[in-house]
């Protein structure tokens, strides 16, 4: 369960999975102490990364375009806003593009923003022996690549309703 993962003695918990975004408030006033990450993405990229993925019956939203827009509105009004209320020392926004294109520096500024250090372990992360948990886990272990930014583009002419929503 979540509560389980944040209870754990793992002092970091990593989550990026599509639906989270909703416990935002809940985490803020539960983990008063906790401070997070938010990456945003484009939201056509984002539409079509859920899309592809293969989240199972987890997230059958995921498997429709229009449903796919409908949450990426939910989310982006409901962080947008938490972030307006938010004590910017308990959130950070890293803009996705930015991490991909500019990697050690994000990942730096993530860290420092978090009050932790910049190591010789995350600047080779991809060598970790960890276990990943997510659709994309194959990915953990490349090493950081900007061929999903504009992604969407490959797939214009199929994705109308999704560009029009968002």
């Amino acid at each position: 369960t979540y509560q389980h993962k944040i209870e754990s003695s793992t002092p970091y918990v990593i989550d990026k999975t599509p639906n989270q975004f909703s416990l935002f408030p809940f985490l803020l006033r539960y983990i008063p102490q906790a401070k997070f990450l938010h990456i945003q993405r484009h939201p056509l990229d984002v539409g079509v990364a859920c899309f592809f993925s293969h989240f199972g019956n987890q997230i059958m939203w995921s498997y429709d375009l229009d449903l796919i827009a409908a949450h990426y509105i939910r989310y982006h009004e409901l962080m947008h806003r938490m972030m307006s209320k938010i004590p910017t020392e308990r959130i950070h926004l890293i803009k996705y593009e930015r991490l991909v294109s500019n990697p050690m520096e994000s990942a730096e500024q993530a860290l420092k923003a978090c009050g932790l250090d910049y190591t010789d372990e995350v600047k080779h992360y991809q060598d970790q022996q960890t276990y990943h948990n997510v659709a994309s886990a194959h990915n953990t272990k490349k090493a950081i690549y900007t061929s999903s930014m504009g992604r969407w583009r490959h797939y214009k002419k199929h994705i109308g309703q999704l560009i029009d929503k968002l």
